[in-house]
């Protein structure tokens, strides 16, 4: 058994009779799917089917948030879902574990499908190093600040140097 299917399997997602889950990989804010390209080969060479589609943060477009992410997963996991039948393991990396409670409502929820006779769903949610605050609130609500209030002194924000190498300073680019 693979160390991937131990994780899954420990979680109580699905037991090796079955088929595999599809693994929606959510990639936190200023990462891309190619940050995950490393995690993703291990669950496909595993047999998982694997989608990471990509956030609003990949764009040039700084208006747009937390609930457009939310929307792009809510897209993903009702063709997933819905139109496919698969089941499926939400993962959320850092930002992305906001996304993933917003964008995993409940009826994708694989035991709330199976009610109403249908297949697939949500077997599981899981956190991966990530924020994890109530479905409707952000990171900031999360934090206790809430909309409208202004940054506590602590938290500056200056865009100009959020990049992957201000993350990820001490790596080389391989």
């Amino acid at each position: 058994m693979l160390a991937v299917d131990l994780i899954l399997e420990s979680c109580g997602t699905f037991t090796m009779s079955k088929l595999r889950p599809t693994v929606l990989f959510i990639h936190g804010n200023w990462h891309t799917p190619a940050h995950f390209a490393p995690v993703r080969y291990v669950f496909q060479q595993a047999g998982y089917p694997i989608s990471c589609p990509a956030l609003s943060n990949t764009q040039s477009d700084i208006s747009l948030g937390l609930f457009e992410d939310a929307r792009v997963i809510e897209d993903e996991l009702t063709r997933l879902i819905e139109e496919e039948g698969k089941d499926v393991v939400v993962i959320g990396h850092s930002y992305g574990g906001v996304i993933a409670t917003q964008a995993g409502k409940q009826k994708f929820s694989k035991k709330e499908r199976q009610k109403n006779g249908k297949a697939g769903g949500i077997l599981r949610l899981m956190y991966m190093c990530a924020f994890l605050v109530a479905e409707g609130e952000s990171l900031l609500n999360g934090m206790g600040i809430r909309d409208g209030e202004p940054m506590p002194p602590f938290l500056t924000v200056d865009v100009r140097i959020l990049t992957s190498h201000s993350l990820y300073w001490d790596r080389s680019a391989d």
